[in-house]
């Protein structure tokens, strides 16, 4: 059974079995009628809800849909949208009750609020400016690049060739950077998988939904994976090191901690006196 969100088809699709909750409107699961590979595990979030931005609240709204997918006897998914990459968004009824709406009436989520379509205005006076452009080249002062480059902290040295022939839809993410990483010379690969569970929706288990790719250059299959597994929500970066290369999330990249170097003197010198 396809699914085809832009003529609007409905799909109804049933659990087999449920894994665990990913947040507080979204868990994984296996479906049984699916029409591609059955054990893939799929990431549903609830349709029409949000979590709530209160902490404590979030945590009550995880419990609650552990106890009802845990204790359900039959869950079925119903008006599904299919974002690709094993990613649905879906009304969930577990032993024929909404669960969406059973978090809203529960105060646990907050209802989402309906995108506004896009309208085009002929005359363009709602849209913002272009920014302006930069000065050209041979305006601005030219330096020799043994001034203006500076340092690269990525891995150094040819990446080599990755065969990504075996990888297949429901691969898991993991199985996939070992793939990529167990070449020769081995890649330095590091990954934060307490961000990307709890920021991006992306852990181990995650499969990277691609198939049909030969041999490519390291740097370019790892970018491929990474953008399959994040095509629906936070998007996953590479952040090169100290000789390793790092696998983050888009948030927490923004937030790196940053080393400052204050002087000696700043810190130990006495506060002035004032004159008057």
């Amino acid at each position: 059974m396809a699914i085809n969100t832009d003529q609007g088809i409905a799909v109804t699709y049933t659990v087999s079995q449920f894994d665990q909750v990913k947040g507080a409107t979204s868990f994984a699961c296996r479906l049984r009628d699916y029409a591609g590979p059955t054990q893939v595990r799929f990431i549903v979030e609830l349709a029409g809800v949000q979590a709530a931005a209160d902490p404590n609240t979030v945590i009550d709204a995880r419990q609650y849909l552990v106890k009802r997918l845990t204790a359900a006897e039959r869950i079925v998914l119903r008006n599904v949208h299919d974002h690709g990459y094993f990613r649905l968004t879906a009304d969930v009824y577990a032993d024929g009750s909404n669960l969406g709406r059973e978090l809203l009436e529960r105060g646990l989520v907050q209802e989402k609020p309906p995108v506004r379509p896009l309208e085009h205005d002929e005359d363009g006076k709602d849209f913002e400016p272009f920014p302006p452009f930069a000065p050209f080249a041979d305006i601005v002062p030219l330096r020799t690049p043994s001034v203006t480059r500076r340092p690269s902290s990525s891995v150094k040295g040819p990446w080599g060739l990755v065969d990504l022939s075996s990888i297949r839809p429901d691969t898991p993410f993991e199985e996939a950077l070992t793939h990529i990483s167990s070449r020769e010379p081995r890649l330095p690969i590091v990954v934060l998988w307490n961000d990307l569970e709890r920021n991006a929706f992306v852990d181990r288990d995650t499969p990277v939904g691609i198939e049909g790719v030969g041999a490519l250059p390291a740097d370019k299959a790892l970018d491929i994976v990474l953008r399959a597994v994040s095509a629906y929500g936070t998007r996953l970066q590479v952040i090169p090191e100290g000789g390793v290369l790092t696998i983050v999330s888009e948030h927490a990249s923004l937030v790196r901690p940053k080393t400052k170097v204050y002087p000696v003197a700043d810190l130990v010198s006495p506060e002035a006196v004032p004159y008057w």
